[in-house]
């Protein structure tokens, strides 16, 4: 422009200026200017600053190419000049085709309001407060909806305000509130930004490490937090010089980091979600770039309330989705929809660049969602507000879409106790995620466990670790969940049980069972016998109830050949046998133990089964009685082995049971002249021998004579 040169900014201003519309006449614009001191090598002051001024651009003078308009520079410095801070900021008013500038001079804040009527108002709106601005570097902004102004004062004495700003009048509240004053440990605050729904504050900060080692910091405080100062988060800290926050159209805050004072950046980091609280606000180095430009500590700066992004949900949650990736399923339906805009709007949709959708319906609806609509959906909404005031709403989403998981349900998971406590600990995992995924990829898909259902459908407390269930041989429920991996709001659920069951918990060794051989089946001598197996299940079962397991015997290791006749059963190898049993949890088959135990028949001894025991009468009375000895027929009896064992009775039933047996010595005749020696081996088993007891006469009666004759 031919008049659009040496106006009174500065480069070296902070803010230098801003433009603001007239409210009624969209030919005519304001450029407000605020200066800066200049020195010179020495860092003498040179040069004082022109403070506030403004111009007045009229787009229908040179050929309707826009030029300043001769002799409309006013200056609204109210004499203070000299004073004037680098900081001048603007707002849309509260009241309909209005705006204000606002700008700082020490301890007073100067507001200037231009209407539809007259433009410019050259009257001052004076907001004293008890803090002295020290240092005139520094931003200076108001929040988009009006209501709050940050003001940041470079230097070692400087720090971070907040301001209530009433839209209406003009007037800044003595209410600032204190938000960074720990220069050392902070940062000399410069850039402040407001997020676009104005809930949050940003302030970029600068330390000098050392001889140009300069250490950059972002801060963000929560303006809906009772206590702002304390919501203080550190977003991010970086090696760089002190630099401009700036909100953009798309909703992002730019920041540039210079490495120093002399040289520029050649990338812009970006705050791409502002309005998210803590990291949540997804900061982004390098985010944009310049290419062969450079940023240095300044941006340029808007009216922020005028060209706010547009907000857009999807109608399923509460999430803004301007400016992020939405991701979305194979085969769903999806809505699009803007949200807070007020008065007549036409909204063009765009895909890749495409225009599509009806410019009289606000929502866009992707109904059976395929890959070929992944893509960049962009909104412009122009809407005329209940001002009659043009103001453009600009959102973008990227949209993915991925492949959903199927699920068939799964078994249950039937576990045998591997120390009959009744818990089990459960690897989810290793037990059921291949049969989940069956042929899908577990590179594109994941298996997740929970204990609810509405924990599974939000993704929520999933089981980390291994599961161990709640109590004592329990039938838990639990929920698999397969999602995408990339996307996991793609997921399907089903549910199956776990459920823990005692183990057969036989003895180590079952004992033999075992039977001295006898005639009741074939010979004595034949080492067959007949058994009871079940005999040996109390054994077997070793405490655990019979109720809960069945026991199954066999003639084979194989467990082919069952033994049904278990009271009776004879066996068919001589004198040693194996018998193999299964043992199995009746409610649970897979918990089962194979074990054996020997059937042994054991062999009779081998004695002498009569003997006449002789004895002469010599107790001195000849009357055929006399006492015995029976232990000496022992070895008689036994063959002379000494590892059988030898009692007597006197009845054949007595010896057979082994009960009421008598003294050995002395035993007389007179008693009983036969008795019955049971003869036991050291298996128990034994037989029975039949003792006669003999006595012989060794004297004769006093009368007795017998004449022998003979021939000579």
């Amino acid at each position: 422009m031919a008049n659009g040169t040496n106006l009174l900014g500065n480069p070296s201003s902070s803010q230098s200026a801003i433009i603001v519309p007239n409210p009624k006449n969209s030919n005519l614009y304001y450029i407000f200017t605020v200066g800066a001191n200049e020195y010179n090598n020495s860092g003498d002051l040179i040069r004082v600053t022109d403070g506030l001024n403004c111009y007045t651009v009229d787009m229908r003078l040179n050929g309707g190419l826009g030029d300043v308009v001769s002799g409309s520079k006013v200056d609204l410095s109210i004499g203070q000049n000299p004073q004037w801070t680098e900081k001048v900021t603007s707002v849309k008013g509260a009241e309909c085709n209005t705006f204000w500038v606002i700008s700082l001079v020490n301890n007073t804040f100067v507001s200037y309001k231009i209407d539809a009527t007259t433009g410019l108002i050259n009257s001052p709106i004076i907001s004293p407060v008890n803090y002295n601005s020290n240092d005139r570097r520094g931003y200076l902004k108001v929040s988009p909806d009006g209501k709050k102004l940050a003001s940041a004062t470079q230097g070692n004495q400087g720090n971070l305000l907040l301001y209530s700003f009433d839209d209406t009048n003009g007037k800044v509240a003595n209410d600032g509130q204190m938000l960074i004053s720990n220069i050392p440990q902070d940062g000399q605050p410069y850039g402040v930004e407001f997020s676009p729904r104005s809930s949050r504050l940003y302030c970029a900060t600068n330390t000098n490490i050392s001889n140009n080692n300069f250490i950059n910091k972002l801060w963000q405080f929560d303006i809906e937090n009772p206590n702002i100062a304390s919501s203080k988060f550190l977003v991010k800290s970086k090696s760089g010089y002190r630099g401009a926050l700036q909100l953009a159209p798309n909703g992002k805050i730019y920041a540039t980091v210079p490495p120093n004072y002399s040289n520029g950046t050649r990338f812009l980091d970006a705050i791409n979600l502002p309005d998210e609280l803590g990291i949540n606000c997804s900061y982004q180095e390098n985010a944009m770039d310049l290419g062969s430009g450079r940023a240095m500590q300044g941006l340029p700066p808007f009216i922020a309330s005028i060209i706010l992004p547009g907000e857009i949900t999807d109608g399923i949650t509460t999430q803004n989705f301007n400016k992020t990736i939405a991701k979305r399923c194979l085969g769903e339906n999806y809505t699009l929809t803007p949200i807070n805009i007020s008065g007549t709007s036409v909204y063009n949709w765009t895909f890749n660049g495409i225009p599509i959708g009806d410019a009289s319906s606000s929502s866009l609806t992707l109904n059976n969602l395929s890959f070929s609509d992944a893509g960049i959906y962009i909104l412009e909404v122009v809407n005329i507000d209940l001002c009659g005031f043009r103001i453009v709403y600009k959102g973008e989403v990227k949209l993915e879409v991925y492949t959903p998981p199927t699920i068939t349900k799964p078994t249950n998971i039937l576990q045998c106790d591997d120390n009959n406590d009744g818990l089990f600990a459960f690897d989810l995992h290793r037990l059921k995620d291949a049969e989940i995924l069956g042929t899908q990829s577990p590179t594109v898909f994941e298996v997740v466990y929970f204990k609810n259902q509405p924990d599974a459908d939000t993704g929520t407390n999933p089981i980390l670790n291994l599961y161990t269930n709640l109590s004592v041989y329990s039938t838990d429920t639990l929920i698999a969940r397969i999602q995408n991996i990339q996307n996991p709001i793609c997921y399907e659920t089903e549910s199956f049980t776990v459920q823990v069951f005692e183990s057969p918990n036989p003895p180590a060794t079952i004992s033999n069972l075992a039977l001295c051989d006898s005639n009741l089946t074939g010979t004595d001598k034949d080492g067959i016998e007949k058994f009871n197996l079940k005999s040996k299940e109390t054994e077997i079962l070793n405490g655990q109830s019979a109720a809960k397991f069945t026991i199954t015997y066999f003639r084979d290791a194989a467990l082919t050949s069952q033994i049904t006749n278990l009271a009776s059963f004879q066996n068919t190898s001589a004198n040693l046998q194996p018998i193999y049993v299964k043992i199995v949890n009746n409610s649970n088959p897979a918990c089962v133990v194979t074990k054996s135990f020997n059937l042994e028949v054991f062999t009779l001894p081998v004695i002498n089964s009569t003997f006449t025991f002789k004895q002469c009468d010599e107790d001195g009375l000849a009357d055929g009685f006399t006492d015995f000895n029976l232990n000496e027929a022992n070895a008689y009896l036994t063959l002379g082995d000494n590892t059988l064992t030898v009692t007597y009775h006197l009845g054949l039933s007595d010896a057979n049971s082994g009960g009421n047996s008598i003294t050995a010595s002395p035993f007389s005749n007179a008693t009983q002249t036969t008795v019955f020696a049971r003869i036991k081996n050291t298996n128990g088993c034994f037989r029975v021998a039949t003792v006669n007891l003999l006595v012989s006469s060794t004297s004769f009666d006093e009368n007795y004579l017998k004449i022998a004759n003979a021939c000579d």
